[in-house]
């Protein structure tokens, strides 16, 4: 009983230090005096162009943030933890970010 209650306290405490887009929709709205429905048009609008340049294959330089950019992934060999069986990997892209001195200096 008191382990089920430990592990519901340790999923609320890490509720409460995830940010949801919905809670940095609302905090831009406050900041900027904007209502949630303008900050919700302006937040997705910026995802889709940084999402628009990255499927173009282009890097996405966020000053003081970071950089991201697609890196392409070669095929591999893994394993499935389950059966300990060998499965080939097919090859395929990912996002990569590489954060700023800024950023890294403020963590």
């Amino acid at each position: 009983m008191a382990a089920l209650a430990k592990a519901e306290q340790t999923v609320a405490a890490k509720a409460r230090r995830s940010i949801t887009k919905e809670r940095l929709i609302a905090a831009l709205a406050d900041q900027h005096g904007l209502s949630k429905r303008a900050s919700q048009q302006l937040f997705d609008d910026l995802i889709g162009m940084i999402k628009t340049h990255l499927q173009q294959g282009e890097r996405v330089k966020l000053a003081g943030f970071g950089v991201l950019q697609v890196r392409d992934r070669p095929a591999r060999i893994g394993r499935n933890p389950r059966t300990g069986e060998i499965v080939e990997i097919e090859a395929g892209k990912k996002v990569a970010f590489r954060p700023a001195k800024k950023l890294k200096a403020a963590i």
